[in-house]
C-alpha cells in the first residue's frame, strides 16, 4: 500500500538585491558600453537583464558592467 506524502517547498529569496542600477560616469570606457550602460539606468536588475536581451546581450554581458568594469552600480 503506497502512501504519497506531500513535500513541503520553501520560497526562495532573489540572490540579487531589488534596488536599482545606476550609471556611474567619468571612466574610460568603450563607447558601445556606455552606451549600453546608460541604456538601464534606473532599472532593476530582471528589467535591465529582459532589456539587455532585447538588444542582443546576456546575464554575463550585465554581470561585466556591474563587476568588472563596474560602469553600473546597484543603490
Amino acid at each position: 500500500m503506497a502512501t504519497n506524502k506531500a513535500i513541503k517547498t520553501q520560497p526562495i529569496a532573489p540572490s540579487v538585491s531589488t534596488g536599482k542600477l545606476t550609471f556611474v560616469p567619468g571612466k574610460a570606457r568603450a563607447d558601445h558600453n556606455n552606451a549600453r550602460a546608460k541604456s538601464v539606468n534606473g532599472l532593476t536588475y530582471d528589467q535591465a537583464l529582459a532589456h539587455y536581451a532585447t538588444l542582443g546581450f546576456k546575464k554575463v554581458d550585465l554581470n561585466y558592467d556591474l563587476n568588472k568594469i563596474k560602469s553600473l552600480k546597484l543603490a
